[in-house]
């Protein structure tokens, strides 16, 4: 332990972990969590229990009582911690888990006991209880839904995706779970919910301790001061909104929405597709770029939709347009001067049209055909719509003439 106060003092100047700021909490509401948590794991754990209750026999006998003491005073001091700190949301109780080898403690120098004493009818029946206890508790576990919670793995192809498309890049992703993506990815990340970001865990909202544990941080003006380039919301593959309040006044402000475009992203489990939605910033590493005589769209930037996803290509992301599907993207700052449209497909497309203020500027069934002047500059639409065979596009520039 002081080795590792002494690293955590020279690697983060702090004695304790960010999840300490991100759950710790004293105060009733967070104890009677605590309490539940208790409370749901006495049938669960019965076996445990009952081996830590043991303790009590081992006490009263002068050849077993420095053992038993350890293991009571262990387990009440443990189990006083789990309560204070509101016990936990995970499946399969790991918080309890020192209670567990206690109560193994406990019951194998109990057995070992009632064997050296010749008793091995009541050593049977004990061991016998004690798996029967074991067994039933296991699948009477309301809690033990680990095996359905896959949503972890879902992040894994979701994940390489983006590593493989913007691996040069670096761009920073913001998750609210930041284990799965994050890990899979290796890309630099922000964790919406605080629980590895040093600034969200120190500047903690005034009903901290009133919520759902580990998942109260949040503040919508940080994440925009950090301008994160994509944005998960929820679990893998990712949803169109949070759940919680700030991510949900960072989505929902006038500035994110003009700045993030939604992406309807395709990525596949063995022969699962998944379809996550995720914000792509503009303006960010892999948004629109400007130069001086032409403006360059990734193709990713159309968002696609469930029907004409952004999928996966040898050179990066595409959207791959639907047949007879059409995607557009707004609010593109032109400069005045004559404009040729120049677009990068697998197949010609059916039409692309410009767009100014909602009205059609100009529309050309071939990418030759497009081509436009502009006396002043202005904020305009792209509309790109597939034949019949469909199409895949990679990018569309803007070119001055």
């Amino acid at each position: 332990m002081a080795l590792q106060l002494t690293f955590r003092w020279f690697y983060y100047r702090d004695l304790f972990p960010n999840t300490y700021y991100a759950k710790f909490v004293l105060n009733e509401h967070r104890t009677q969590q605590g309490l539940d948590y208790l409370r749901l794991s006495l049938a669960p754990l019965a076996w445990a229990w009952l081996s830590i209750a043991s303790a009590l026999w081992l006490v009263r006998r002068r050849a077993t009582r420095v053992l038993g003491t350890i293991v009571l005073i262990g387990a009440l001091g443990w189990t006083s911690y789990v309560v204070r700190i509101g016990g936990d949301i995970f499946p399969a109780w790991r918080h309890f888990l020192p209670i567990a080898g206690l109560g193994a403690l406990a019951l194998s120098i109990w057995l070992a006991q009632h064997i050296r004493a010749g008793a091995m009818l009541a050593a049977t029946q004990l061991g016998v209880l004690a798996i029967g206890l074991a067994l039933v508790g296991h699948e009477a576990d309301k809690r033990n839904w680990a095996k359905e919670e896959t949503w972890e793995w879902d992040g894994a192809p979701v994940a390489r995706l983006l590593r493989l498309s913007f691996a040069d890049e670096k761009p920073l992703l913001a998750v609210d779970p930041a284990g799965s993506i994050p890990y899979f990815s290796r890309l630099p990340s922000l964790d919406l919910m605080g629980l590895s970001d040093r600034y969200l865990a120190h500047h903690r909202p005034a009903t901290m301790g009133q919520n759902m544990l580990g998942h109260e941080l949040g503040d919508a003006g940080y994440y925009a001061k950090r301008n994160p380039d994509i944005v998960c919301f929820g679990i893998p593959p990712c949803f169109r909104e949070s759940q919680f309040p700030a991510q949900q006044a960072f989505s929902r402000s006038a500035d994110f929405r003009k700045r993030y475009e939604l992406v309807v992203l395709e990525a596949r489990a063995g022969k699962r597709p998944l379809l996550g939605e995720l914000w792509f910033r503009r303006d960010g590493k892999i948004g629109v770029r400007y130069s001086a005589d032409a403006i360059e769209v990734p193709g990713y930037l159309f968002g696609g939709s469930r029907e004409s996803p952004i999928v996966g290509e040898p050179g990066g992301l595409a959207l791959r347009l639907a047949p007879r599907r059409s995607e557009r993207i707004d609010e593109l700052s032109v400069g005045a001067g004559v404009w040729r449209v120049e677009v990068e497909s697998s197949e010609p497309l059916a039409r692309v049209v410009v767009h100014e203020r909602r009205t059609r500027l100009v529309e050309g069934r071939d990418v030759r055909d497009v081509q436009f002047e502009l006396k002043e500059p202005a904020l305009l639409g792209l509309e790109l719509g597939a034949r019949e065979s469909g199409a895949v596009v990679r990018k569309v520039v803007l070119r001055r003439l």
